[in-house]
């Protein structure tokens, strides 16, 4: 007969076993949250230079134009967080420019920095533009979110 005491608690091997698979899980956590994040962000993008466009859309029903730059002020229906990038950032108005083919060329945002921007054309034009291309920057891109990302007018001439 075995008179020992029984001992309590976990063998080395024990919690050398539970170390390795908590090690497992957080750098698996760790891979994909970043990933996460920026595919968030690029939604967030996305969402925001969709609702622009249909603003700008109905600026165009009431005007028969488009802006030559965009502003609060200028859509008063518009939440302002969709003029800010998700860095922070206000969106940037380029210069009128030619044509669309000149808008498509133009300087595309960055991650650091304005991350969305407006051009409108022609070079002349004030709130009486025949079009606009809009482009937001993308993290990560996909067949989904192309970089950048691009709405133009409806009614682009």
């Amino acid at each position: 007969m075995n008179t020992s005491p029984k001992q309590h608690g976990f063998t080395m091997v024990e919690i050398l076993v539970v170390i390795v698979v908590i090690s497992l899980i957080m750098s698996i956590i760790f891979v994909f949250i970043p990933d996460a994040r920026r595919q968030s962000r690029d939604k967030e993008r996305q969402s925001d230079i969709d609702t622009i466009h249909g603003r700008l859309e109905e600026y165009y029903q009431d005007k028969g134009a488009y802006p030559s730059s965009i502003t609060v002020a200028l859509f008063p229906r518009i939440d302002p967080a969709a003029l800010i990038s998700p860095n922070g950032d206000s969106i940037r108005n380029d210069t009128p420019v030619a044509d669309e083919y000149t808008a498509r060329g133009s300087v595309d945002p960055g991650i650091s920095g304005a991350q969305y921007s407006y051009t409108a054309y022609p070079t002349s034009c004030t709130d009486n533009c025949v079009g606009y291309i809009l482009k937001a920057v993308i993290e990560s891109p996909s067949t989904e979110f192309p970089n950048p990302y691009l709405q133009g007018g409806l009614n682009n001439n």
